[in-house]
């Protein structure tokens, strides 16, 4: 995804498309891999060294709030960040800490189906996302 489509992205959210947002929008957009704060900080510093850890932190905040970024909490506490924010699940590697995206419409429908069957009294399900821990294997075996 290049600057303007970036831009625009942040502007249709009812943001100003700061540089600080572009670049932190646009690095994640770019990465599959749930970076920190720290992580994606450490990645633009060198390109942008103006911009600060506080304000990595500050924009992934009001990205999150205007739903341009999704938090995902790993088992250990960390917080990532996704800028994948469709309907997906995350597959958590148990000895790596690595997260990746996990798309199935069929699980998404069971989901749906299960909690439109069972009523959980006083809660209303809102959105469905599995954390799914386990190992991930060389070759698919």
């Amino acid at each position: 995804m290049n600057n303007a489509e970036v831009k625009d992205k942040i502007s249709n959210a009812g943001l100003k498309a700061t540089t600080q947002r572009i670049v932190i929008l646009k690095a994640l957009l770019e990465s599959r891999e749930h970076p920190t704060a720290e992580e994606l900080y450490n990645e633009v510093k060198d390109e942008y060294p103006a911009l600060s850890l506080s304000t990595v932190y500050n924009t992934l905040d009001c990205l999150v709030e205007k739903a341009l970024v999704k938090q995902v909490q790993t088992e250990g506490g960390n917080m990532r960040y996704d800028a994948f924010v469709d309907i997906h699940h995350h597959l958590y590697c148990s000895e790596s800490g690595k997260i990746s995206d996990y798309y199935n419409d069929e699980l998404n429908n069971i989901l749906e189906d299960f909690f439109a069957k069972h009523n959980i009294p006083g809660f209303i399900p809102e959105e469905f996302k599995l954390n799914i821990k386990g190992k991930f294997i060389e070759n698919g075996e």
